[in-house]
Protein backbone atom coordinates (compact mmCIF):
# COMPACT_ATOMS: atom_id res chain seq x y z
CA UNK A 1 0.00 0.00 0.00
CA UNK A 2 1.08 3.54 -0.32
CA UNK A 3 0.12 7.10 0.41
CA UNK A 4 -3.19 8.62 1.29
CA UNK A 5 -4.57 10.97 -1.29
CA UNK A 6 -7.74 12.98 -0.59
CA UNK A 7 -9.13 10.38 1.79
CA UNK A 8 -8.33 7.43 -0.47
CA UNK A 9 -5.51 4.97 0.11
CA UNK A 10 -3.46 4.91 -3.07
CA UNK A 11 -1.49 1.76 -3.87
CA UNK A 12 1.80 2.85 -5.37
CA UNK A 13 3.52 -0.53 -5.11
CA UNK A 14 5.17 -1.98 -8.18
CA UNK A 15 4.94 -5.51 -6.79
CA UNK A 16 1.88 -7.25 -8.28
CA UNK A 17 1.96 -9.69 -5.36
CA UNK A 18 0.62 -7.02 -3.01
CA UNK A 19 -2.90 -8.06 -4.05
CA UNK A 20 -2.27 -11.70 -3.10
CA UNK A 21 -3.34 -13.08 0.25
CA UNK A 22 -0.75 -14.52 2.62
CA UNK A 23 -1.30 -18.20 1.70
CA UNK A 24 -0.79 -17.31 -1.97
CA UNK A 25 2.46 -15.60 -1.05
CA UNK A 26 3.64 -18.69 0.85
CA UNK A 27 2.84 -20.89 -2.15
CA UNK A 28 4.82 -18.55 -4.40
CA UNK A 29 7.73 -18.47 -1.93
CA UNK A 30 7.75 -22.27 -1.95
CA UNK A 31 8.26 -22.04 -5.72
CA UNK A 32 11.20 -19.66 -5.31
CA UNK A 33 9.45 -16.32 -5.83
CA UNK A 34 11.65 -13.70 -4.15
CA UNK A 35 9.14 -10.91 -4.79
CA UNK A 36 6.57 -12.87 -2.80
CA UNK A 37 9.06 -13.10 0.08
CA UNK A 38 9.62 -9.34 -0.14
CA UNK A 39 5.87 -8.74 0.00
CA UNK A 40 5.49 -11.05 3.01
CA UNK A 41 8.30 -9.17 4.74
CA UNK A 42 6.69 -5.82 3.88
CA UNK A 43 3.41 -6.96 5.43
CA UNK A 44 4.71 -8.65 8.55
CA UNK A 45 8.30 -7.55 9.12
CA UNK A 46 7.57 -4.60 11.42
CA UNK A 47 5.20 -6.57 13.65
CA UNK A 48 7.67 -9.46 13.85
CA UNK A 49 10.51 -7.06 14.66
CA UNK A 50 8.46 -5.47 17.42
CA UNK A 51 7.60 -8.89 18.85
CA UNK A 52 11.21 -10.07 18.69
CA UNK A 53 12.55 -6.87 20.26
CA UNK A 54 10.18 -7.40 23.16
CA UNK A 55 11.25 -11.02 23.50
CA UNK A 56 15.02 -10.51 23.42
CA UNK A 57 15.29 -6.92 24.68
CA UNK A 58 17.85 -5.92 22.06
CA UNK A 59 16.87 -4.24 18.79
CA UNK A 60 20.03 -5.25 16.91
CA UNK A 61 19.64 -8.87 17.97
CA UNK A 62 15.96 -8.75 17.01
CA UNK A 63 16.95 -7.65 13.49
CA UNK A 64 19.33 -10.62 13.23
CA UNK A 65 16.64 -13.00 14.42
CA UNK A 66 14.14 -11.51 11.97
CA UNK A 67 16.59 -12.22 9.15
CA UNK A 68 16.82 -15.80 10.41
CA UNK A 69 13.01 -16.02 10.52
CA UNK A 70 12.73 -14.85 6.92
CA UNK A 71 15.43 -17.33 5.88
CA UNK A 72 13.42 -20.08 7.60
CA UNK A 73 10.31 -18.96 5.71
CA UNK A 74 12.24 -19.08 2.43
CA UNK A 75 13.56 -22.57 3.18
CA UNK A 76 10.41 -23.96 4.77
CA UNK A 77 7.54 -22.44 2.82
CA UNK A 78 6.80 -25.75 1.12
CA UNK A 79 6.19 -27.29 4.55
CA UNK A 80 3.44 -24.78 5.40
CA UNK A 81 0.25 -26.85 5.42
CA UNK A 82 -2.24 -24.03 5.86
CA UNK A 83 -3.65 -25.48 9.09
CA UNK A 84 -3.12 -22.12 10.76
CA UNK A 85 -2.97 -18.52 9.62
CA UNK A 86 0.30 -17.41 8.06
CA UNK A 87 0.75 -14.86 10.86
CA UNK A 88 0.46 -17.66 13.43
CA UNK A 89 3.10 -19.66 11.55
CA UNK A 90 5.43 -16.64 11.33
CA UNK A 91 5.05 -15.90 15.04
CA UNK A 92 5.75 -19.53 15.90
CA UNK A 93 8.99 -19.41 13.92
CA UNK A 94 9.91 -16.09 15.53
CA UNK A 95 9.11 -17.40 19.00
CA UNK A 96 11.31 -20.49 18.54
CA UNK A 97 14.17 -18.38 17.22
CA UNK A 98 13.86 -15.93 20.14
CA UNK A 99 13.88 -18.76 22.69
CA UNK A 100 16.96 -20.29 21.08
CA UNK A 101 18.69 -16.91 21.11
CA UNK A 102 17.92 -16.36 24.80
CA UNK A 103 19.19 -19.83 25.66
CA UNK A 104 22.44 -19.24 23.78
CA UNK A 105 22.96 -15.90 25.52
CA UNK A 106 22.54 -17.56 28.93
CA UNK A 107 25.20 -20.12 28.05
CA UNK A 108 27.81 -17.52 27.15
Amino acid sequence: MGQRGKGVLVNNSTNPRDAWDDPQLIQAIAQGDTLALEELYRRHGLALLSYLTGQVGDAALAVEILQDVMRAVWQGAAAFRGESRVTTWLLAIARRRAITSRQRRRLT
